[in-house]
């Protein structure tokens, strides 16, 4: 049979357009996975292509979890959020219901609330019991989500009592000596700088606090100026040795930590340099002082900022007896029969008379029904 230059161009172009189709079904029948996956091996990527999720609503599931980003670039500002109707899809590392909600920033002009103050409780797990469940039962009870407990030991039926994260073991030593109290004072002041809140209030286990005098108390300051509000233990201010020269002697002033007092915001971010990371601690042992005094020392010493007196801060130091009104009071504390003459509760069923105190605040709370 002879072939014709004419059918070996017609063979050529057929069998050219038979590999043509052969190549476009096979490449039909690659998956999306294994296209990304090439993708993906063509830049060295160790985790999924990030890719933006705008398509339709009513995607599947599964489709959704081809596409969603990696856990170690998603980013809750992503339109990935919104796109996803059920929060509690999870891909190998996401778990989008762990993310935060966004909050509104507020603005430095607009009038501090309960919400702004970070309240801060010194603590020791010897006190879980007596002193901490008086606190939980009364005021912590009006203030839960802005209360923080620092305590030295775990102690779940305590953790459980509290929100989540808002009682810290800060792991330093169980005891009431100089080292054990400056290292719990630094992680306090360490976590209220990460807070972000206005203010920082510390007070003890052995303080009844008012937080509806030390909300209108805060309200007369301003959060982004420097602010040590307190009261002292003396009448005069505290002499030690100077650090860096020798045979001459330094004074402060500083707010008795007993009676409970507040630092601004703007103030504790001055303090980061020389507070901050658990340089508090070295200060404390350098001058070999507890740590309210340490503050003070850090405050009105080397940041040269005065200490604003407010002498409706009450420590165990002062005559309790006196304080017959505690609506008109901040904080209030005891010692032994040094307690407030507040009528409530009879002595036996009521020794520190906080519970009498708070019935006197909130007459309407469950425990007071029967006075």
């Amino acid at each position: 049979m002879r072939i014709t230059f004419k059918k070996v161009i017609k063979t050529s172009i057929l069998l050219i357009a038979v590999c043509v189709f052969s190549v476009l079904f096979c490449w039909d029948k690659t998956t999306p996975a294994e296209s990304l996956q090439t993708l993906q091996d063509g830049h060295g990527a160790d985790g999924p292509l990030v890719e933006s999720l705008r398509g339709d609503l009513e995607e599947s599931e599964e489709e959704i979890r081809r596409n969603q980003r990696s856990a170690k670039s998603f980013s809750p500002d992503a339109d990935l959020i919104n796109a996803i109707g059920n929060p509690q899809i999870q891909d190998d590392k996401i778990n989008f219901k762990d993310f935060p909600k966004k909050s509104k920033k507020k603005s430095d002009n607009e009038a501090t609330e309960l919400d702004d103050i970070f309240i801060s409780i010194k603590t020791t797990s010897s006190f879980h019991e007596s002193r901490m469940q008086l606190l939980l039962d009364t005021w912590i009870s009006k203030c839960r989500k802005q209360t923080y407990i620092f305590t030295d030991a775990s102690d779940f039926s305590l953790i459980e009592k509290m929100p989540d994260g808002h009682v810290i073991n800060t792991n330093c030593p169980e005891s009431h000596y100089r080292k054990s109290l400056c290292c719990k004072m630094s992680k306090e002041l360490d976590f209220f700088i990460d807070s972000n809140k206005r203010w920082f209030c510390h007070v003890d286990d052995d303080n009844y606090l008012n937080t509806d005098q030390l909300l209108q108390l805060l309200q007369k300051y301003n959060h982004t100026e420097n602010w040590y509000l307190g009261k002292p233990s003396l009448s005069h201010p505290l002499e030690i040795q100077s650090r860096s020269r020798e045979g001459q002697k330094v004074a402060f002033w500083f707010a008795t930590g007993g009676a409970g007092f507040c630092i601004s915001k703007a103030l504790g971010i001055a303090m980061v340099p020389e507070a901050g990371g658990g340089k508090l601690i070295k200060v404390g042992d350098s001058i070999r002082l507890p740590d309210d005094c340490t503050i003070g020392y850090i405050i009105n010493h080397i940041l040269k900022v005065d200490l604003t007196r407010v002498d409706l801060f009450h420590s165990h130091l002062e005559s309790q007896f006196r304080i017959q009104d505690p609506k008109k009071h901040i904080t209030l504390s005891y010692n032994e029969q040094n307690v407030a003459s507040v009528p409530g509760f009879s002595l036996k069923d009521d020794p520190t008379r906080f519970k009498s105190v708070h019935c006197k605040l909130y007459p309407s709370e469950e425990m007071c029904a029967g006075l």
